[in-house]
């Protein structure tokens, strides 16, 4: 296992008296636009001097020293130092100069010692050792939000293209292209502007690169964690929803007419308060255009593209549904925009609002009887059907992409993982704690690696050396998922009450974890204020404060019956019924599975 940990360049040490040998040899900034090939001789003439390039050999070990290194280093353009075998990228928001077909040719092969650290040199080493072992391997890419974790995933994909071409040429770069092709369309559909990153991946992927006997690459299978499903509704101040809804929105007459859509701000889930009407760094107009051609070229057909983007319609429509209350509940006023939704699902009108506005109750030995939602329920099972519908599509996706670039007799493979990083945001919700918690653990192994297994085998070979101190976040883990009394757990135990509200959730909270004297539970913080609305965890990276509002109904994330019967038994959509069939049998078999590997059972 290898690891490529990305971090911002915002937060220096402010003491600046430590001192190192570093050289004092002058560099010329780099001014080369985004994406292009830096020169190799500019590049490896301005790497020498300049602080430890890997930080193992710093005389003192320290937190402040480390950060004094990568400063140094920062400011001549070296964004890369090792620790052992792990990379640390610092973002510069620019290009360095540090990437290219030649600047890669001098990694293929090289002796990392005598190179500057690059995670040219580590996807290099990764490569070599499983062709050498024939054993598959996986890189691990993580970081906080807008670390540039994504833009070193494909470095990495970049690289492993070539490493592998010597043994097969035009077998590598076809795959190189093709998996080229996938960004347009997963961009587009999983990234959105936030307050950190412009580009900002909202959820999680894992790349199993796939290779032959002797190192030829033959595909990659990708598979996707954790879709931001809320932002599909609701977004904050100084961010947007996913970029493929302003780019449909402005895309092309022949594309945008026949599909009846008008400006971006006409919908309420792209038009809120503080939505950014501009991306500096990102253009609709052209991000549409390769995601429109990348499309057919990834196995879309024009009739399965035009049902994508009919999908798409159909959740902005449906989020300009309002509701006011009825004699029975709710009541839906605009009857033609209801119309309009309901002719895209290919149902009658009545049948859609009553999937939104009733909820049937009832089942098994009992009868069923359907149960009026008032306005505010009822547009939580709108939200609901949008974000099923934005998930069925984005899944989609990501299925024929692996039909069309994934294989099934690979001899091994290397996995390259970009998980979304630890976010900190003015509003944090169910979605952020999910994010901060897989951070944390990934952090733990970090640590691990790094700190634990290291001195470890120090103390076993009895070597003389100074103890390193670090901080172990192993209690903050299971604060939060340690079973049976963690945040998660509780949460769960909430949920499962079928009346269990965000209120009582959080009350639970802090009279398990808020006491003073448990030291297991430092990491929880009773907020002086508005400890009736929010909780604190105090994480590795920082503490972060939680909003418990939508808490319970995030985590059950569950669809209603009358909305899973309005897509997969009444909708004509038949490709949207097929998805949406195909998708609770993929449910119905996880749950199986999950059920299957309890302990206690054969």
């Amino acid at each position: 296992n290898f690891c490529v940990k990305d971090t911002l360049s915002s937060s220096w040490p402010a003491d600046e008296s430590w001192q190192q040998r570093v050289g004092t040899m002058a560099f010329t900034p780099c001014n080369l636009p985004p994406g292009a090939d830096g020169d190799a001789g500019a590049f490896f003439a301005k790497v020498t001097g300049f602080g430890y390039n890997d930080m193992i050999s710093l005389p003192t070990l320290t937190k402040e020293s480390i950060l004094e290194n990568l400063k140094r280093r920062f400011k001549c353009e070296l964004v890369y130092t090792y620790v052992g075998d792990i990379v640390v990228s610092v973002n510069p928001f620019k290009n360095t100069g540090g990437i290219g077909k030649a600047i890669r040719s001098k990694y293929k092969g090289g002796s990392r010692s005598h190179l500057p650290p690059h995670i040219y040199a580590l996807v290099d080493q990764t490569y070599n050792q499983m062709v050498r072992d024939s054993m598959s391997q996986s890189i691990l890419i993580s970081g906080e939000s807008g670390a540039g974790k994504t833009e070193a995933m494909k470095i990495c994909l970049t690289y492993i293209s070539q490493a592998s071409a010597a043994k097969g040429q035009r077998v590598s770069e076809e795959v190189a292209i093709r998996l080229m092709q996938t960004n347009p369309v997963m961009e587009a559909l999983g990234n959105a502007k936030t307050v950190r990153n412009n580009n900002s991946s909202r959820f999680g992927k894992h790349f199993d690169v796939q290779f032959s006997q002797n190192g030829i690459i033959l595909g990659a299978f990708t598979a996707a964690y954790l879709l931001e499903k809320p932002r599909i509704c609701q977004h904050l101040e100084g961010e947007r929803n996913y970029h493929v809804f302003y780019m449909l929105t402005k895309a092309p007459g022949p594309v945008k007419g026949p599909l009846e859509l008008t400006r971006w701000q006409d919908y309420k889930i792209l038009n809120q308060k503080g939505t950014v009407a501009e991306v500096t760094t990102w253009n609709d107009e052209r991000e549409f255009a390769d995601m429109h051609e990348a499309l057919l070229k990834l196995g879309f057909s024009e009739e399965q593209r035009t049902e994508l983007y009919t999908m798409l319609k159909f959740v902005l429509l449906l989020g300009n549904l309002t509701f006011k209350p009825g004699k029975e509940g709710s009541e839906i006023p605009e009857t033609d925009l209801l119309s309009r939704c309901a002719a895209i699902l290919k149902v009658a009108p009545n049948l859609l609002a009553e999937a939104v506005t009733y909820r049937t109750m009832g089942g098994g030995k009992l009868s069923t009887y359907k149960v009026p939602l008032e306005p505010r329920i009822a547009s939580v099972a709108r939200n609901s059907l949008c974000m099923h519908v934005y998930s069925l599509g984005f899944d989609w996706c990501v299925d024929v992409i692996n039909d069309y670039i994934s294989v099934y007799n690979a001899a091994y493979c290397t996995g390259v993982l970009d998980i979304f990083g630890f976010e900190n945001f003015t509003t944090n919700s169910f979605p952020q704690l999910c994010i901060n918690f897989t951070n944390e653990s990934l952090h733990n192994l970090f640590i691990e690696h790094v700190f634990k297994l290291e001195q470890e085998v120090y103390v076993r070979e009895e070597v003389q050396w100074n103890f390193v101190s670090y901080e172990d976040n192993q209690h903050v883990i299971d604060l939060i998922a340690k079973r049976p009394v963690c945040v998660l757990g509780l949460l769960d135990e909430g949920c499962a009450t079928g009346s269990g509200k965000d209120s009582s959730v959080l009350e639970n909270f802090h009279a398990t974890f808020g006491q003073a004297g448990q030291p297991k539970y430092k990491a929880y913080i009773k907020p002086k204020k508005s400890a009736d609305r929010s909780f604190v965890l105090n994480h590795y990276a920082g503490e972060v404060v939680y909003m418990i509002e939508g808490f319970v109904e995030k985590n059950k994330d569950e669809l209603s019956p009358d909305i899973l019967a309005l897509l997969e038994v009444n909708s004509g959509f038949e490709k949207l019924q097929q998805l949406a069939q195909q998708d609770t049998e993929r449910k119905k078999d996880a749950a199986a599975s999950k059920a299957a590997a309890k302990p206690g059972r054969r």
